[in-house]
């Protein structure tokens, strides 16, 4: 998964910063997950002290519409075979 790096001018000091908990939690991950990403540099943090890591939700927000599907109906798969 790569998620575009984001800049420091384009985390509004109104945004939401999560934690890593908080983040898994909305994903419906593991927080292993999430900090591997962090680890590989595939998701974009603030850190605003020496260990405290926080994922801003615009970048939570980009990584749900990224991985969005919509799902096939059975009138979508008819069609198909027709």
């Amino acid at each position: 998964m790569k998620v575009n790096h984001i800049r420091p001018s384009e985390v509004t000091m109104s945004e939401a910063l999560l934690t890593v908990a908080e983040v898994a939690n909305r994903l419906a991950l593991k927080p292993a997950t999430i900090r591997r990403w962090i680890l590989t540099r595939q998701i974009d943090v603030v850190r605003p002290g020496a260990r405290a890591v926080r994922i801003p939700e615009s970048v939570v927000r980009r990584i749900i519409e990224r991985g969005y599907r919509p799902a096939i109906t059975v009138q979508d798969r008819r069609e198909g075979d027709a």
